[in-house]
């Protein structure tokens, strides 16, 4: 079956650690865990025999968008932290002010 719709229930991290506890530390039949958690047995017999219990995820490969703009965003911030310095009254030296901050 193809399309929109996934063939089995998305199981999340957390589940699948509590089906690893209960079969292998627990010893509850894999029965027992499908009915309970209202999912195929075969779904949790995938989750037992798999090695991990975490989601394999590739590699990001894309760059940030942001990376193009880093060093305009970099003196836009800086010229907008002497402004705010400007703004508050600041009438301490400089060099206390940036020790405190």
């Amino acid at each position: 079956m193809t399309g929109a719709y996934p063939r089995e229930p998305v199981i999340d991290v957390a589940l699948r650690r509590i089906i690893w506890r209960w079969h292998l530390q627990d010893l509850v039949p894999l029965r027992e865990i499908a009915k309970h958690l209202g999912i195929s047995r075969n779904t949790v017999r995938r989750y037992v025999r798999a090695e991990t219990t975490e989601p394999d995820y590739g590699d990001r490969h894309s760059a940030s968008a942001i990376v193009p703009y880093a060093f305009q965003l970099t003196g836009w911030l800086k010229k907008e932290s002497q402004t705010r310095e400007k703004r508050r009254g600041l009438h301490s030296s400089r060099r206390t002010y940036r020790n405190w901050s």
